[in-house]
């Protein structure tokens, strides 16, 4: 009897031992799965790949005609001497760029110093003889005023009255005489100075020197060629367009334009030039370049084809050109869908500044991952950072 009752107790002993382990082992999976979900969530959110993004937006478009159009300069052409003389040193050479007031070329001044020397003394001359008649009228013109302060005493003589209005009237005429040399050597020693400026030959304005005309210690004439310049800071384009077409033109309408390296700028057109060619049937038209184009490696007679609007303009889907991938000539883009990489086939058409026109495959207000979109795989969880 007691070692049955011993047994049941051990029996007891074994079922609250195995209910504890039980009750142990529940707890650890239980928190187990608690750490393995946390450590799941927080690698996912560990893994989110930072991208950049951009919507699918509405542009308006019209459709063009290319144009073949040149470069041309507002600025150009050969800077003269203004007087005749001997060269005596070119500051300048070709492919020098300059700025306004810059010294070309210097003229030999020795023989117009002397001139200016010259005519600074018979400045002085004049104005000493201007001087002397001044003088001369002012006695005059005091006698007279004594004659006419005798009138009705008998010291009055009417042929001495006379003779002193006579007498007042040469002075008067040899002053003015006087002042008129001294304004015409003033005239003179002025000409001279500026025939003395005239010796240093400066840029009327910036540019770059594209040819020399002259060498040192040859003699130039009025008129002769110094240098040619070019201004490239103040470049446009001119084309001919169609008159059909160039008649419907506006003022500072925007087109877009390509280089022969297919570099794209932008201009905006100035004016049309009112004259037909009767050739061609063309209407000459200048297009200002954009700000944004300044930088770029643009010459002087340089080739270039120009986008003009020929239609009315509508509005079409774009999308970045950063956001398309091409694989074997496939083209695709990821969407952000739900903080996920959403991979799309589209198809595109013509080329809107840095955006393509979509045909296919997206619609407007989509946000498409523009950068770090390389490396991403379908699905896959990103956060944008943009």
């Amino acid at each position: 009897m007691t070692h049955s009752y011993n047994f049941n107790k051990l029996e007891q002993h074994r079922a609250r031992q195995s209910l504890k382990l039980g009750h142990d082992l529940f707890i650890f999976l239980a928190l187990s799965a608690i750490a393995f979900f946390y450590t799941q969530t927080t690698h996912a959110e560990q893994r989110s790949s930072p991208v950049f993004t951009d919507k699918v937006i509405l542009e308006p478009m019209s459709q063009t005609m290319p144009v073949l159009g040149r470069v041309v300069t507002n600025q150009s052409g050969i800077v003269a001497t203004r007087i005749a003389e001997r060269i005596a040193k070119l500051e300048v050479r070709i492919g020098d760029r300059v700025k306004k007031g810059a010294i070309l070329a210097r003229l030999s001044s020795d023989q117009l110093r002397q001139s200016l020397r010259l005519k600074k003394a018979e400045l002085r001359r004049a104005k000493a003889i201007g001087e002397k008649s001044n003088a001369e009228f002012k006695k005059k013109e005091q006698a007279r005023q004594r004659i006419i302060a005798l009138r009705g005493s008998t010291a009055f003589r009417q042929d001495r009255d006379q003779n002193s209005q006579r007498d007042l009237e040469m002075a008067a005429g040899s002053l003015k005489e006087a002042e008129a040399e001294v304004a015409r050597a003033e005239a003179a020693l002025n000409m001279a100075q500026q025939f003395l400026r005239d010796t240093l030959i400066k840029a009327p304005y910036s540019g770059i020197i594209i040819s020399t005309h002259i060498v040192p210690g040859s003699y130039t004439r009025t008129g002769d060629p110094i240098v040619t310049m070019l201004n490239d800071d103040d470049l446009e384009i001119e084309a001919d367009i169609p008159t059909v077409r160039a008649l419907n033109l506006v003022p500072n309408m925007k087109v877009q334009g390509k280089l022969q390296n297919e570099v794209l700028f932008e201009a905006s057109l100035r004016t049309v030039i009112p004259q037909e060619n009767m050739q061609t049937r063309t209407l000459a038209a200048r297009f200002t370049l954009d700000a944004s184009s300044k930088g770029m490696r643009i010459v002087g007679n340089q080739s270039v084809t120009l986008d003009i609007p020929i239609g009315t303009s509508t509005r079409i889907p774009t999308v970045h050109k950063d956001a398309i991938l091409i694989n074997k000539g496939i083209k695709n883009v990821y969407v952000l869908k739900d903080n996920k990489a959403v991979k799309k086939l589209i198809k595109i058409g013509r080329s809107v500044g840095e955006r393509f026109e979509v045909i296919e495959g997206l619609l407007p207000g989509d946000i498409t991952i523009t950068r770090g979109n390389e490396r991403l795989k379908p699905g896959e969880i990103v956060k944008p950072v943009n």
